[in-house]
């Protein structure tokens, strides 16, 4: 159920994404972060604590759905008037390996995601997984507000920039530049307050703060390169990314097992994790950006 709405909910975000409407994309998360937020505190409180975070997760984007709905019947029942099946038929044709490629890409982003926390759990105990979970909280929650507002702009121009035949190259230039400066002041004061993770949250926050710095290489390059990740869509470069995307997941298996068999230390381990993510965040970024040079047409 909750994959279904997710789905819905991707398509009116691309909707609006095109017509300009951040607006409505943004008001959306905010209903949906509020509705699951305030769902699973009353859940947690009330005799129903058993059923978990799962209704407030499903209500909030059920919720978020509703809302998107309201704000993009108007745009969408103009459209409607010219769309046709012989047309669907042949963009689905036309645009066949969105759907199958991405659908590879999103199983292995999943896997590579959830990957250290079974390893860390594995090798290392749940306690190292938890201050694991708790330090990458603690990093991209400030980060993950400004990259997806800078994804949702840079796709929008990046397509009308590709469909008008125009540089690509130039604007991921100028995204790069403008993503590292935003990164300096994300990533400067979030390092300077690993330090203090104890003082400010209590005892048993000092690894998290360790933690969390092991893992900024990763995740500053991680930020430089994610918003150009829309390129791949738009370029039709599926393919390269899955096998780019399954090198990943075997090195970030290599790098955790390696801290573990060689050394048996989680920070070892950590350090290796955050290497690999950041060694193919660089990989991505210059792919990319030598990718932005072409003038082929991406889907024929």
């Amino acid at each position: 159920m909750n994959v279904f709405l997710f789905g819905l909910i991707s398509n009116f975000d691309y909707w609006n994404n095109r017509n300009d409407n951040f607006k409505a994309i943004s008001k959306g998360l905010l209903v949906k972060s509020s509705t699951m937020s305030a769902t699973q505190i009353a859940t947690g409180y009330s005799t129903y604590a058993t059923i978990g975070l799962i209704p407030g997760m499903l209500l909030g984007h059920l919720l978020q759905l509703v809302y998107l709905l309201k704000t993009s019947f108007n745009s969408i029942q103009v459209l409607s008037k010219k769309v046709s099946l012989s047309k669907m038929i042949l963009l689905a044709k036309k645009y066949k390996d969105i759907p199958i490629f991405n659908s590879i890409i999103n199983l292995t982003n999943n896997l590579s995601n959830e990957l250290p926390v079974l390893l860390i759990t594995k090798y290392f105990g749940l306690t190292s997984s938890g201050i694991y979970g708790l330090a990458v909280k603690f990093m991209r929650a400030p980060i993950g507000v400004v990259q997806q507002s800078v994804n949702q702009v840079f796709f929008n121009k990046a397509t009308k920039i590709y469909n008008d035949q125009g540089n690509l190259y130039e604007l991921v230039l100028k995204t790069a530049k403008h993503l590292l400066v935003i990164s300096v002041v994300i990533f400067s004061p979030l390092l300077i307050l690993s330090f203090y993770l104890e003082f400010l949250f209590g005892e048993g926050w000092t690894n998290v703060g360790l933690y969390a710095r092991i893992l900024i290489p990763w995740l500053f390059f991680a930020f430089l390169s994610n918003p150009l990740n829309s390129l791949i869509l738009i370029l039709n470069k599926q393919k390269t990314m899955v096998v780019l995307d399954l090198t990943l997941l075997v090195f970030r298996f290599l790098a955790l097992f390696s801290g573990y068999y060689f050394y048996n230390n989680i920070i070892i381990a950590l350090a290796l994790f955050s290497i690999v993510g950041m060694i193919f965040n660089i990989v991505i970024f210059i792919y990319l950006l030598q990718t932005s040079k072409e003038k082929k047409i991406a889907y024929q």
